[in-house]
């Protein structure tokens, strides 16, 4: 499963779940650090990302768009 970090967790995550998400992306890492909501959601679906992380919603579906 491919995941997205958002900017509100550490960037070292990547490393640290490489075992088990080894296709994960930080979206430091991308570039996106100051992107919107909006904008790293449509990120992680035109690139099969499955879920995204953030601190304060610890996990949301790419399927389901933020409101």
């Amino acid at each position: 499963m491919k995941l997205l970090f958002d900017h509100n967790l550490a960037r070292r995550l990547v490393v640290d779940l490489a075992d088990s998400y080894s296709n994960s992306q930080h979206v430091h890492i991308l570039g996106m650090a100051t992107a919107s909501d909006e904008a790293i959601w449509l990120y992680a679906q035109q690139q099969g990302s499955r879920r995204i992380l953030t601190f304060i919603t610890a996990v949301c579906s790419v399927d389901t768009h933020p409101k």
